[in-house]
């Protein structure tokens, strides 16, 4: 099947073969022909008669039976705006030969004619020229630059103008009711919060946080950088500590058997004559005897005496 362009019918410039063979033996190719009638029909549409039929015999010579037909007429080529191809179907007669019917598909070109469309290995594609006008880079990352001739309708816009249009959008007061997820619909929410009524009252959590930062100390306990003083503050209290530290090791070695204390009390005992276990006994006869004087008194026997 061959292919023609849509609307190439109007410019005339395609062709389309066919063979024409005897009307009698089928097989003969029939050279010197001309006056050939052409009906037609595309797609769907009603059957239609080519008026002055624009034929030629390509060789007698050497392609007997060969001829052009050419395609110049707009209705042959006129698709329905709805459709990327559409099937032509042609019947080609004349006295001498057989009737030829052959199909043409008309389709609708995606890139325009005599261009090409170069598609690397990613699926990109370069684009040379925007309706026309060259594409401009920036010269050193190869990013289009965009002159914009207009914005929101046919009347050329400056930077300035934008510029404006913008401010003006941002001086607009926002309305009462903003439209759902709009950029003014988030921004009264964040005023609510400022606000006592909403909630927030951002004066009175600056003041609170303000009156909490006045309390805290300002030493390198919570983060501050002035703290040259603290640094001799925190150095007496790690040499105290030490001294302490150092205090305790000595009483504990002043307890221990054989320690400084230790020793003191046994030179004591010895001075006295006894040991402590000695003295112990003593005491423990003593209190006996004690008890025994205090029954003697409870049968009424004499006082014990005191010698």
């Amino acid at each position: 099947m061959e292919r023609i362009p849509n609307g190439s019918g109007a410019s005339g410039n395609r062709v389309v073969f066919f063979v024409a063979v005897d009307v009698v033996d089928l097989f003969t190719r029939e050279t010197g022909l001309s006056s050939f009638t052409v009906d037609y029909v595309l797609d769907n549409g009603a059957r239609a008669q080519m008026t002055s039929p624009t034929t030629a015999a390509i060789d007698d010579t050497n392609l007997p039976g060969l001829y052009s037909l050419l395609i110049d007429e707009a209705g042959m080529t006129n698709m329905d705006a709805a459709n990327d191809s559409e099937t032509l179907v042609l019947q080609i007669e004349h006295a001498s030969m057989s009737p030829v019917t052959m199909k043409v598909e008309v389709y609708r070109p995606q890139i325009t004619a005599t261009r090409t469309l170069a598609v690397d290995a990613s699926g990109r594609i370069d684009v040379g020229q925007w309706l026309g006008t060259a594409v401009t880079t920036n010269g050193s990352s190869n990013k289009p630059q965009v002159d914009v001739a207009a914005v929101g309708g046919a009347t050329p816009m400056s930077l300035d103008d934008i510029n404006a249009e913008v401010d003006t959008a941002l001086d607009t007061a926002i309305p009462g009711t903003p439209t759902a997820d709009s950029i003014n619909e988030r921004v009264a929410a964040i005023d609510d919060l400022t606000q006592a009524s909403g909630g927030g009252d951002l004066v009175a959590i600056l003041g609170d946080t303000n009156a909490i930062q006045g309390k805290l100390p300002t030493n390198k306990f919570m983060g501050s950088s002035d703290g040259a003083d603290d640094d001799g503050t925190l150095n007496t209290i790690n040499t105290n500590a030490a001294r302490l530290t150092a205090v305790r090791a000595a009483v504990l070695t002043d307890l221990i058997d054989g320690g400084r204390l230790d020793l003191l009390i046994d030179a004591i005992l010895e001075d006295t004559g006894t040991t402590l276990d000695g003295k112990i006994n003593t005491i423990d006869t003593v209190v006996d005897a004690i008890f025994v004087d205090v029954d003697a008194m409870s049968a009424g026997g004499s006082a014990p005496s005191l010698e």
